[in-house]
């Protein structure tokens, strides 16, 4: 008798799953949320700075979720995870000072 990389899988424990869906789900409708705040900032008639300012905010905020709960970084090595976040930091930092620069 063969036995296949399938038949030697760790069942998770009772629960896992239904936690890992829970996160998600609030994760996705967190996400969700920031995306309509920055829908409704956008629309405003605020000084462009401020504007700028929390879409760049919510950028890195949602980039963080993504990255720590969707993509899986929450439970790689540091260094990973570190240089994933950076880049999220980093990005819209580099565009918010370009931004201010400029104008």
């Amino acid at each position: 008798m063969n036995v296949s990389d399938d038949d030697n899988r760790e069942v998770p424990k009772k629960g896992l799953f239904k936690k890992e869906v829970v996160r998600d789900t609030i994760s996705w409708l967190v996400l969700m949320g920031l995306t309509a705040v920055a829908i409704v900032v956008g629309q405003q008639s605020i000084e462009l700075h401020w504007v700028i300012g929390v879409a760049l905010l919510i950028t890195v905020i949602k980039g963080q979720i993504v990255s720590d709960v969707f993509m899986g970084l929450w439970h790689v090595p540091k260094r990973w995870r570190r240089l994933m976040l950076s880049y999220v930091i980093l990005v819209p930092g580099i565009t918010g000072s370009i931004f201010l620069y400029f104008t």
